[in-house]
């Protein structure tokens, strides 16, 4: 085996945070048996969890890490990290189609910049509200069988009943149709989920708003 591919939180699979210490599981697997450990941060990186990187939470520094959607602020670039190690390439190696654009470069690099020294700092506090938030959503209806994530990255689980957590993707469908009828965008992840993924600029009164809005959809 050459590598493991590994999102440290799964994005399109539904926003499900691994148990404590599975990849660093992982991290001790491939360097028991020499394979590379590649941490796909296409969606959680770029400080989405409260940390630059969310493999930092568990401790982990990978062979290679991916990165792109929030690196270049909608902006299109992607980043492939690597240890020297293994990036060893002759010049021409290795080709991309949109490789190098200096403006999607000068972009992230302002996204960087902008995120490590202002946003950063504040996302463990917003997604502790953000979270508890959810979490009283959960008290109130119970389709909602299980709310998880980190930081910025939290995802709702909706469910027919929490005795059987039989999925309800039925759910989670109309809550969006719903909700940007009332001007807020939603969007589903794995089966039965709801991804929650404010911006990271949003003020107190902008919080408010959207919450009432949601939890509107809710109770409809």
């Amino acid at each position: 085996m050459a590598a493991i591919f590994v999102e440290p939180i799964q994005g399109e699979g539904g926003y499900v945070v691994p148990p404590a210490g599975y990849l660093q599981a992982l991290r001790e697997l491939c360097d028991r048996h020499g394979i590379l450990l590649v941490c796909d941060e296409v969606q959680c990186g770029v400080g989405r969890t409260g940390k630059m990187w969310a493999c930092e939470h568990e401790g982990v520094e990978p062979d290679v890490l991916l990165a792109a959607k929030g690196l270049g602020s909608g902006m299109p670039i992607g980043a492939i990290v690597a240890k020297e190690s293994i990036m060893k390439w002759q010049p021409g190696a290795h080709g991309s189609t949109f490789g190098g654009n200096p403006v999607c470069c000068a972009a992230a690099l302002a996204t960087l910049d902008v995120v490590e020294r202002e946003l950063l700092p504040n996302v463990p506090r917003l997604g502790e509200r953000l979270l508890a938030g959810a979490q009283r959503l959960q008290e109130k209806y119970a389709t909602i069988g299980d709310v998880r994530g980190r930081g910025l990255m939290i995802g709702v689980e909706f469910v027919k009943a929490r005795a059987t957590h039989e999925p309800a993707p039925e759910v989670p469908h109309e809550l969006v149709e719903r909700a940007f009828r009332k001007g807020l965008l939603l969007l589903g992840a794995g089966k039965s989920a709801l991804r929650l993924a404010p911006p990271w600029w949003w003020t107190s009164t902008t919080w408010t708003r959207r919450c009432a809005s949601s939890t509107s959809a809710c109770g409809r």
